[in-house]
């Protein structure tokens, strides 16, 4: 079983897996139970989530990419 425990924050995964990957995927069977409601944030870290959450801008964030129009 893998340990969660380092992750500050987890959010279930709600959306749908590639179809080269549904048999597999069923195949595990995999029963996860964590306590997503539990966040664990330095204060800054903490007021960046909620500003994310809000506006959907994540500042701050570093990419190495430009997106093309």
């Amino acid at each position: 079983m893998y340990n969660f425990e380092e992750y500050d924050s987890i959010e279930k995964f709600t959306g749908t897996h590639p179809a080269v990957m549904q048999q597999r995927i069923a195949a595990k069977n995999w029963q996860i139970n964590l306590d997503i409601t539990k966040k664990r944030f330095s204060f800054k870290d903490k007021l960046l989530y909620h500003f994310e959450k809000l506006t959907g801008i994540r500042p701050f964030d570093f990419r190495n990419y430009r997106l093309l129009s």
